[in-house]
């Protein structure tokens, strides 16, 4: 990684298909994962994910976690992270 790279990781509690970009919208990430996985991509923030069961997982990011949102309709959420 160089000095403006940084890492996200995704922690996995229920299984959700996930797509993570980095700040120039290069797809770092694009699967379905499955619960009790933990997710780890490094590159230059911010990141965007799109989560298709946002309450089945929570992101990590600069030695904090995070809860997703959630929606009204409790799917597909879509959340920036990161400077």
């Amino acid at each position: 990684m160089n000095a403006d790279s940084r890492g996200i990781t995704l922690k996995v509690k229920e299984s959700t298909h996930v797509v993570v970009w980095d700040r120039d919208n290069v797809e770092l990430f694009r699967r379905y994962v499955g619960g009790g996985k933990v997710v780890s991509l490094s590159g230059t923030p911010p990141f965007t994910l799109l989560v298709s069961y946002p309450e089945g997982a929570t992101i990590v990011y600069d030695g904090r976690e995070f809860r997703i949102p959630v929606g009204k309709s409790g799917r597909n959420a879509k959340v920036r992270v990161g400077r």
